[in-house]
């Protein structure tokens, strides 16, 4: 969302001023920050990003709404549809503070490299802090994450909770579907495995091919995990397993389970996700 956001205004000036007009009505003739672009290879663009479509929630999203009434834009209707929905941006709430705090560590840390693993580094602390937002103190690894109930939000979060349209229900629902990926669930031919409806649609892409998807969770079901190649069932964990899974291929050199594998572990990357 945060790159097809930034996306929909590169080398669009039309659009630039259209948005410009909007934001300034609803800020009192103030002018939009920059929306910053997200780079894989600088973590510090994570956080900055995040912080600029956070304080333009409103504005993107009146934006968003006018071009679809104007405009048969398949990008502008997509991106209209993830504003209306306020999960994302309360799971925008929920990263900020974290990233706030990776990004100061990695100021501090890039010039210390060598010591990084060091007992008394800083940066080894400043991981502790951001873990504990989703993990248990001092647990096995295997029942390490904190429970929905449990989570630490922060004021933030519980602000725009109130002020929405989001339920505990939903956010529950969310966690739940996260269940699908975990590896038992997805090789099992049981009749009580979970089914595709109950998938974390919200997460997903908002370009992913649902059939494609439906029929790579099917043929999935038919496989064993002993049939999984590079994987090990004792220390088999959700990332491991899918990651496994998206290399498979066919005869023809095919990726097999390509958009099922690429959603999940796009699902599995929400700090909250608990599949095990």
């Amino acid at each position: 969302m945060l790159r097809e956001t930034r996306n929909w205004f590169s080398n669009s000036p039309l659009r630039i001023k259209m948005y410009e007009q909007i934001y300034e009505t609803l800020n009192n003739n103030k002018k939009p920050p920059t929306l910053v672009k997200l780079a894989p290879t600088r973590w510090l663009s994570f956080y900055a990003a995040v912080e600029a479509n956070i304080k333009q929630w409103i504005p993107l999203k009146t934006h968003f709404d006018i071009i679809c009434s104007q405009e048969k834009c398949y990008q502008a209707r997509e991106l209209a549809i993830m504003y209306k929905d306020d999960t994302n941006l309360l799971y925008l709430v929920f990263l900020a503070p974290l990233l706030k705090e990776m990004a100061t560590a990695r100021r501090v840390f890039k010039p210390t490299f060598l010591s990084a693993y060091q007992n008394d580094n800083p940066f080894m602390q400043d991981i502790e802090v951001v873990q504990l937002a989703v993990l248990k103190s001092r647990s096995e690894f295997g029942n390490s994450v904190l429970e929905l109930e449990s989570i630490d939000y922060g004021h933030k979060f519980e602000e725009v909770v109130r002020d929405s349209n989001v339920t505990a229900n939903k956010l529950s629902e969310v966690v739940q579907g996260l269940k699908c990926f975990n590896p038992e669930t997805a090789c099992s031919l049981q009749y009580n495995r979970q089914k595709i409806t109950d998938m974390p649609w919200v997460l997903a892409a908002s370009d992913v091919n649902r059939e494609d998807i439906e029929s790579q969770w099917r043929r999935l079901s038919t496989m064993a995990l002993e049939e999984i190649p590079a994987i090990e069932k004792d220390n088999l964990t959700p990332e491991i397993f899918w990651s496994s899974i998206s290399k498979m291929t066919n005869s023809g050199g095919q990726y097999i389970y390509k958009e099922l594998a690429e959603f999940a572990l796009r699902a599995l990357s929400l700090p909250i996700s608990n599949a095990n």
